[in-house]
């Protein structure tokens, strides 16, 4: 709850909405989270200032990660998949 509205006060502010979606997937509520990795990935396709190839990274990981966890590994390999052929963020 808390953290949902950090993201609703701040909904422009990767860090909270990162923090957002760590926290679905630690209370195992897969579908929320596969949801705001979805949002996360929108803000970086629409160049939002902190979401950067490294926060989109960290949505597709932790997307297959839930994927995964959910029994659904075709689903995680496609999710996966997607990101090699967009290719992955250049180190710092």
């Amino acid at each position: 709850a808390a953290a949902e509205r950090m993201r609703a006060r701040f909904p422009d502010n990767a860090v909270h909405h990162v923090r957002l979606a760590r926290l679905l997937l630690f209370l195992q509520r897969y579908d929320a989270f596969i949801a705001e990795t979805h949002r996360v990935q929108e803000k970086v396709r629409a160049g939002v200032p902190t979401y950067d190839d490294t926060v989109d990274a960290l949505a597709v990981l932790g997307r297959a990660r839930a994927q995964l966890d959910m029994g659904r590994v075709a689903d995680a390999a496609g999710t996966l998949a997607s990101r090699r052929a967009a290719g992955l963020p250049k180190a710092a």
